[in-house]
């Protein structure tokens, strides 16, 4: 009765995850930051092959989207593992880690003032070079199409995709370089300049190929629609209570 009717209103307002043996996923009280231990070792992982793009809200973000964006993107690595007990994942209410399979993901949540900002960062460690950059695109563009289709219930949210230059983080760089995603598309050279860290940085490390992109798409759409079906089970059976 009651359990059921919450169950369906976690689920349909994606307040919370659940886990196992009633245990729940709730971003709002998730720790400020991730264990250190956990944060050393992601450090420790710069020297592998490194993506990012970045979502610019001049704005700061919708209310409650980052807290629902957590337990959507959550589920979605969780399902998308092939060896999910060798997957670690680690939340904080800033953000996601996933550690242990291949690819690794960082999705975190920024602000100074209004002004917010979303990094979503693949990595795969170095050696088949076109394999580990395409695996490291796909799961950023996992995150990137799980973030975009929750932003399409907020019409009138301002956002911008950007690239930052992936030398200038690893440098930690404060005023690091970031393009916009769109200087890429029709890019004639293989790498471009950054004035910020006076290095040529490689095109494929600021976006995806064609074809990665593609298919991921399909494969998001499909979790997605997983996802809302689970939505409407719940809500049924409330109801039916």
């Amino acid at each position: 009765g009651i359990l059921c009717a919450l169950e369906a209103l976690i689920a349909q307002f994606e307040v919370a995850l659940q886990l196992q043996d009633l245990k729940y996923l709730v971003p709002l009280y998730l720790p400020s930051s991730p264990p250190e231990a956990v944060e050393v070792l992601w450090q420790q992982q710069q020297q592998n092959l490194s993506v990012t793009i970045r979502a610019e809200f001049p704005f700061d973000i919708p209310r409650g989207f980052f807290e629902r964006c957590l337990v959507r993107l959550r589920r979605l690595l969780q399902s998308s593992s092939t060896h999910s007990s060798s997957t670690e994942l680690f939340c904080w209410n800033k953000g996601i880690l996933k550690l242990g399979e291949k690819p690794w993901l960082r999705f975190e949540l920024s602000r100074r003032g209004t002004f917010a900002w979303i990094d979503i960062t693949g990595r795969h460690e170095k050696g088949n070079d076109k394999y580990s950059l395409t695996s490291a695109w796909s799961i950023v563009n996992s995150a990137k199409y799980c973030a975009g289709e929750l932003l399409t219930e907020w019409p009138g949210c301002v956002y911008a995709l950007k690239v930052p230059c992936p030398t200038c983080l690893f440098l930690k760089k404060a005023d690091a370089a970031v393009w916009a995603i769109e200087e890429f598309v029709h890019v004639a050279t293989s790498s471009l300049y950054c004035d910020m860290c006076q290095n040529d940085i490689p095109v494929n490390l600021c976006t995806p190929p064609l074809e990665v992109a593609l298919k991921d798409i399909k494969r998001v759409k499909r979790i997605a629609k997983r996802w809302k079906h689970y939505q409407r089970r719940a809500h049924k059976a409330a109801r039916a209570e």
